[in-house]
């Protein structure tokens, strides 16, 4: 089966066309220079068989409007004949580069998602609890110890804290030193 938008060329050793996948309105062109201009994978495959000297090789041929085309010919087993594909990358890689695109907006999708809920966690966990705590020791350092309260917590160092306060100014409270 032949890739949509290539062609196969089946040549002779002077590049007389045999056969080709692609016919021109009916027409069959006897010999591959007498394509038109206006065909790209043709003259990828002039390209290519001016560039390589061997009948048998892949390359790759740039084509302004087709982009990359990838040139193949093989050597068939007798009357010297060469088989010739021409394929256009977008054939090829065309859902590929359309996925590659897409990837890279959802990989930095999900690195944004990640960041914000990591600022969300960290402002949760450890940024408001040791706002409060500070709260706590401008109250201890104004000597205002009547206002220092437990603040709770999800970390156990910070609770264990917060906790500490409120025990001293108890402890001192009672034993009068307040």
């Amino acid at each position: 089966m032949i890739p949509k938008d290539s062609k196969i060329f089946l040549l002779t050793r002077s590049s007389m066309v045999l056969a080709t996948s692609g016919a021109l309105d009916g027409v069959m062109i006897g010999h591959l220079n007498n394509f038109p201009t206006s065909d790209s994978l043709a003259a990828s495959v002039v390209s290519a068989q001016t560039q390589e000297k061997n009948d048998s090789f892949r390359t790759l041929i740039s084509s302004k409007d087709l982009g990359p085309i990838f040139v193949s010919s093989n050597k068939l087993p007798f009357e010297d004949w060469r088989l010739v594909a021409a394929i256009p990358r977008a054939t090829l890689a065309g859902d590929n580069d359309a996925n590659s695109q897409r990837v890279i907006f959802v990989v930095l999708g999900v690195a944004i998602f990640a960041a914000v809920l990591a600022i969300g966690f960290a402002k949760i966990l450890f940024a408001r609890p040791l706002s409060r705590l500070a709260e706590q020791l401008h109250l201890i350092g104004r000597f205002e110890l009547e206002a220092v309260r437990y603040r709770p917590t999800i970390l156990a160092e910070l609770d264990d804290f917060s906790l500490v306060f409120v025990q001293e100014w108890a402890k001192a409270h009672r034993d009068g030193t307040v």
